[in-house]
């Protein structure tokens, strides 16, 4: 088998681009990939190492040698956006790929590419690869923060205010080997790195470390080292700048993490490894896995190894609570996996094994339109103050924070004591800016003093959360959270949800609700009483221990009892989304908690008919072409210290369509 190089070298940009998801054929390699690795053959164990590996054949597949354009490494669909000065500057990377499925694109997790080569045609690509060594050459990720302190003004450069009794570690005097850890107050002139990492048994709870050598954990010992190596003397590491015996400390410095995040030059992201002594790869000591690369002649073929979108994605780092906020609040991030470290700032995003022009893939002071957005690009922490649209914006922005935190894991059982600790830093920061979104026990709304009623129906859309199809269809169901209201997202494990879209929060939303209102006993004495206008003035989620009524109180009507709440047809016979037909009325009833035997029509009918639950009326939603009502379900019976929100009944109908089967009467309510 031969395979000219010199060909694909010379592939024309016009081609690449024409076959962005197929790619041009180069070689038929046949079966030989799935025996390479053991080949005496250098060239052959690369092809076996990218090889996608087929999935659901009978018989072992032949593979393909196919060669792709380099802005597949964008995830660039198509070539909309791309600027012309940029087409010319294509490069040609190949890709071991079953001759059943050409396609090789970004994110597939399968995918490792080859890039080909050479020095010759150095001068006329947007992106060429380097071979990387054993350890990080900082070079590269100096210039990179220079770079975007210059050139990304706008997105990058917002001053964090400091934060009142911060300290950091001094790495400049550390000593060399090192004893201990110089811990000294920060001051506004100090310019630190932070450090972002698991801790392993004790996540973000387990006592303070000591500083003698043989205690400190090998992820800080490399951060120390990162530390100096980008020019820095200090490092904010929260196990360290924090005292963890001192409650007081710990619930002020945690409840500012977006300022100490923020407020970085760059932060440190440990994603590879299990725990906190799993070090940093290519630091120090400790290893990291090596780049193929092969030399044919004046070519050379190098591997691109797993993309940092997915290798970050599928870490330890990435499962856990308390690391979410500290990944998505820095402003820049050197993220160091297993293969190679990762940069990412608000406007650019770069990995360690290219060199390119950055400017040629800049416009307006942040990477094209045509690139695909970095690993924590999505944030959606940013107002556009020109849109009078934008606290609605900023609430649909919320909500997905939300949902990507709800799937994250805390360790220890901590979640049930505070699940909410670890999300402060993004509410936190969703405060801030011109249409802030505030939040209380976890549940977001807007802040507008012109408009009361948005605000009232931005809190009773965000009521209406409910869990993912992902949680609900397994078992046991998801647990509660005794520490928080039933009504909030934070009070139950899992992956939540907010169904009501932004247009229709804007337009067709109606709430049904008035007077709504926290008390911190079921007394409900006037004085106790917390109305949600006065939340944002009364209760400033950054100040730690004071009074957070938990009781939630409101009149809305309710679904009287009736026989026809029997009349129960599941359409589909899916424990996860129980489509119902009830009295003739489409509907959908994802609850969070109920007895067990709901498999079948009659189970459903029964319980609803029971008077075990109750269906309050929230909201009409307007949508195109239907009309939903909208109820949140709460276990009736005498609670004298309130309800239990147990889910949700979406029901397909106009308000006076329903009323001709079913009678509501407004009540007050009260959900612990």
């Amino acid at each position: 088998m031969q395979i000219n190089f010199s060909e694909i070298l010379a592939l024309d940009a016009a081609s690449l681009q024409e076959n962005l998801r197929a790619g041009v054929f180069v070689q038929n390699l046949g079966t030989r990939p799935l025996h390479g690795s053991q080949s005496p053959c250098t060239l052959c164990r690369l092809f076996s190492s990218v090889r996608i590996v087929a999935q659901g054949l009978e018989n072992p597949p032949e593979y393909h040698l196919r060669a792709y354009s380099v802005f597949n490494q964008f995830n660039s669909m198509s070539f909309h956006h791309l600027p012309e000065r940029l087409k010319s500057k294509d490069l040609a990377c190949l890709a071991v790929v079953p001759s059943s499925s050409t396609t090789a694109t970004i994110p597939d997790d399968r995918i490792s590419f080859i890039f080909c080569h050479s020095p010759t045609y150095e001068n006329k690509r947007v992106i060429v690869p380097r071979i990387i060594s054993e350890t990080v050459d900082f070079t590269q990720a100096v210039e990179l923060v220079k770079y975007c302190k210059k050139k990304h003004r706008h997105l990058c450069c917002q001053v964090s205010p400091g934060v009142p009794g911060m300290k950091l570690i001094n790495c400049a005097k550390s000593p060399k080997p090192l004893r201990g850890l110089d811990i000294v107050p920060a001051s506004p002139s100090h310019e630190y790195l932070a450090l972002s990492y698991t801790w392993g048994k004790h996540d973000k709870q387990g006592d303070s470390i000591t500083t003698n050598k043989t205690t400190v954990p090998k992820t800080i010992l490399d951060s120390i080292i990162v530390t100096r190596s980008m020019g820095h003397e200090f490092l904010w590491v929260d196990q360290y700048c924090i005292d963890q015996h001192d409650h007081s400390e710990k619930d002020f410095q945690m409840s500012h993490m977006n300022d100490i995040y923020k407020g970085a030059a760059v932060t440190i992201i440990a994603a590879a490894g299990e725990d906190a002594n799993s070090g940093l790869p290519g630091v120090g000591d400790t290893p990291r896995t090596p780049q193929d690369n092969v030399s044919i002649g004046e070519v050379q073929l190098i591997s691109s190894m797993h993309v940092p979108r997915c290798t970050i994605k599928s870490s330890k780092w990435s499962t856990r609570a308390w690391t979410y906020q500290e990944g998505i609040l820095s402003t820049r991030r050197l993220v160091f996996t297993e293969y190679e470290t990762y940069f990412e700032c608000s406007s650019m995003h770069w990995r360690e094994s290219w060199r390119g022009d950055w400017d040629s893939l800049h416009s307006h002071g942040r990477f094209c339109r045509f690139i695909l957005p970095g690993v924590f690009s999505k944030k959606g922490t940013k107002t556009c103050p020109t849109l009078t649209k934008a606290p609605f914006l900023r609430l649909q922005n919320c909500y997905k924070a939300i949902r990507t935190y709800s799937t994250k894991e805390f360790s220890l059982n901590y979640g049930e004591k505070d699940s909410l600790m670890a999300f402060k830093g993004v509410m936190n920061d969703f405060e801030t800016g011109e249409h802030p979104v505030h939040q209380h026990w976890g549940v977001p709304f807007i802040s507008s003093v012109k408009s009361p009623r948005a605000v009232l129906d931005s809190f009773v859309a965000s009521l209406l959360w409910r869990h993912t199809r992902s949680v609900l269809s397994v078992s046991p169901r998801p647990r509660r959270r005794p520490n928080f209201p039933s009504w909030s997202w934070a009070g139950w494990e899992g992956e939540v949800d907010f169904s009501i879209g932004f247009s229709r929060l804007r337009r067709g939303f109606t709430s049904m609700i008035s007077g709504m209102a926290f008390f911190e006993t079921h007394h409900k004495q006037p004085h106790q009483r917390l109305m949600l206008t006065d939340l944002p003035t009364q209760l400033p989620s950054h100040e730690p221990g004071r009074p957070n009524p938990r009781l939630l109180g409101f009149s809305a009507p309710v679904l009287l009892p009736s026989t026809r709440l029997h009349e129960i047809v599941i359409s589909t016979r899916s424990k996860d989304r129980p489509n119902i037909v009830m009295a003739g009325f489409k509907a959908f009833a994802p609850l969070s908690t109920w007895p067990g035997g709901l498999e079948n029509p009659q189970a459903f009918g029964t319980l609803f008919s029971s008077g075990k639950f109750e269906f309050v009326l929230l909201a009409l939603e307007l949508r195109p072409r239907r009309s939903e009502l909208r109820f949140l379900v709460i276990e009736s019976g005498s609670h004298e210290d309130g309800a239990c929100r147990v889910g949700t009944l979406i029901v397909v109908a106009e308000l006076e369509d329903f009323k001709q089967t079913f009678q509501f009467e407004r009540r007050e309510i009260l959900i612990k």
